[in-house]
């Protein structure tokens, strides 16, 4: 497994602009191009998005999605991904 030492973290500066809150938890998601619907595991969250991890191989950028969770459901747009082994995490950004 690869592993990135401390050092490494500070190439690449910090494009975040809200705090994100580590949580968890099952979440669905349904694409609305595909009507694809997958699960997944939420991992963090901030007021404008949220990451997510899952195994859906075929996600793009920009694909919209309903995400289902405890709290509730909403729509948002994928920001990016991150490919891990078998699993993705994916950056969504919520539209409404």
């Amino acid at each position: 497994m690869f592993h990135m030492s401390s050092e490494s973290q500070y190439l690449r500066p910090e494009r975040r602009r809200e705090k994100r809150e580590a949580t968890s938890g099952q979440v669905t998601l349904t694409f609305e191009d595909t009507n694809t619907t997958v699960s997944g595991v939420l991992m963090d969250i901030s007021p404008g998005g949220f990451r997510i991890k899952h195994t859906y191989q075929e996600i793009s950028l920009n694909q919209v999605a309903r995400i289902q969770h405890g709290d509730g459901d909403r729509r948002a747009r994928v920001a990016w991904n991150r490919r891990l082994g078998a699993d993705i995490e994916s950056g969504f950004m919520i539209i409404d």
